[in-house]
């Protein structure tokens, strides 16, 4: 249930920004069961998640995105985006 949350409040405010497009496009494909949707959804968050947890390290936006993306047919974006675990960093390189 929490990620359907999670994930219905990505949808809501656009973050990362895409996602609700994704949602919307899940939604149609299904006929409008956000259930399923969300479904297809939760296992990209899931992995996610894991592989953060698995490495030590924060959630990669960019490889949740690609992995939402990859669901309605899209592949990796141009431009990487910055990861929240990343900010600050660059001002010290």
């Amino acid at each position: 249930m929490s990620l359907h949350l999670s994930l219905q409040e990505q949808s809501a405010i656009d973050q990362p920004p895409g996602i609700r497009a994704i949602h919307h496009q899940l939604c149609a494909r299904y006929n409008g069961d956000w259930v399923k949707a969300e479904h297809d959804m939760m296992e990209a968050l899931a992995e996610t998640i894991w592989e953060a947890q698995r490495y030590g390290r924060g959630l990669d936006v960019n490889a949740y995105m690609t992995r939402l993306r990859k669901l309605v047919g899209l592949g990796q974006e141009e431009k990487a985006r910055l990861n929240p675990h990343e900010v600050g960093l660059m001002d010290t390189k």
